[in-house]
């Protein structure tokens, strides 16, 4: 595997994310639900906004860090021995690809219960397949953690904002 794959694959998750990102600030309509919403106390992006880039940047290369380690593993590997490390590769891009979507589908979109699905099953991807990278690497296992709590504190804010304008939405009626 060349150098140039190599960078491509550590920075793709990040790359990716920032295209989409950039592209659904360029083109959104304002979230009225979104932009009046409080947010819980526990939520770093707004308050703690350098904390949370950096833990998005770290963790997102370390994730495509350690895919890049598993790539090379299976190089290295017989063809019958590589067969097993297929899950966990692909299991790692697809869920990228729905991180990829997460915020155009909050933000743009103005639907977090479609964002809720998607980073849920982004989630569950990201745990099981490091759970598998531990089988083959432990180094990548552990490279996985803080993208997979990244996942997961993702997880925890779309169902309370999904709780919250639910509980709005009911006392609204009332």
């Amino acid at each position: 595997m060349s150098i140039i794959w190599m960078i491509d694959l550590t920075f793709a998750p990040l790359i990716g994310y920032g295209f989409t990102y950039n592209a659904t600030e360029f083109l959104k309509e304002p979230c009225p639900w979104l932009d009046e919403a409080s947010q819980p106390s526990w939520a770093i992006e707004y308050e703690h906004e350098k904390l949370y880039s950096a833990w998005l940047v770290g963790s997102n290369i370390l994730a495509g860090l350690s895919s890049v380690l598993l790539y090379r593993l299976s190089a290295e590997m017989e063809e019958s021995a590589r067969i097993g490390l297929d899950l966990p590769l692909t299991l790692y891009f697809g869920q990228v690809v729905l991180w990829w979507f997460h915020y155009p589908l909050v933000h743009y979109l103005c639907s977090l219960p479609m964002g809720w699905i998607d980073i849920t099953m982004a989630g569950v991807a990201s745990a099981i397949a490091t759970f598998y990278y531990a089988e083959y690497s432990l180094i990548a296992c552990g490279m996985m953690i803080p993208y997979v709590a990244l996942m997961w504190y993702h997880i925890v804010w779309d169902t309370f904002m999904l709780w919250r304008t639910y509980k709005d939405s009911r006392r609204g009626r009332k």
